[in-house]
């Protein structure tokens, strides 16, 4: 479903070197926002898209895994600049927490989930669902039929993932995050 509200515009540029996510940046590829206070931005009406951002996606971003990072910095751009709403599941920030304890401390880790929370919205699914997804037969990987669900539960128009053959029996379409930055600047 596509749904009409206001989109915020952005007048600031990262620097070069500047920080992203408590991250040293070396491009301006890598840091393709600042945060920045949303609240005396101008608004503009626009329809936007809603998508959940597979937990893939993100991690490209923060450990930063090329050459996927750049691109994934784009996805989160446009959730920060609101030019589509962009959602994750529950249970990715738990997924993430952990996967990231090599590279960051505990404090770290919540600072850069608590950072994302401020522009990216958290889906979250009941036991209906998760029996829902036990149920299916159709999907092999459970935490990816998961996704789906939340995807179902925020009326997202795509999952946005690098792998968009865990997704092939999914009733929300998935894409890539290339495709989706081609489809959003259409």
């Amino acid at each position: 479903m596509i749904r009409k509200r206001p989109i915020m515009t952005r007048k600031s540029v990262i620097p070069e070197g500047g920080k992203r996510f408590g991250i040293s940046c070396d491009t301006r590829e890598h840091c393709p926002t600042t945060l920045i206070t949303k609240k005396n931005w101008p608004t503009t009406e626009a329809s936007v898209m809603t998508i959940l951002i597979d937990t893939n996606v993100i991690l490209d971003y923060f450990i930063p895994r090329q050459p996927y990072a750049n691109i994934a910095g784009d996805i989160l751009s446009l959730c920060f600049e609101q030019k589509c709403d962009g959602y994750m599941a529950a249970h990715s920030f738990t997924n993430i927490f952990y996967i990231l304890r090599k590279r960051f401390s505990a404090g770290e880790r919540k600072r850069l989930l608590l950072e994302l929370c401020e522009f990216v919205g958290v889906a979250g699914i009941q036991r209906k669902q998760v029996i829902d997804a036990l149920a299916d037969e159709s999907f092999d990987d459970f935490e990816d039929r998961l996704q789906v669900e939340c995807a179902m539960k925020v009326d997202a128009n795509y999952i946005v993932t690098r792998n968009i053959s865990d997704f092939s029996a999914s009733s929300i379409p998935a894409i890539t995050p290339e495709d989706f930055i081609r489809k959003i600047a259409l």
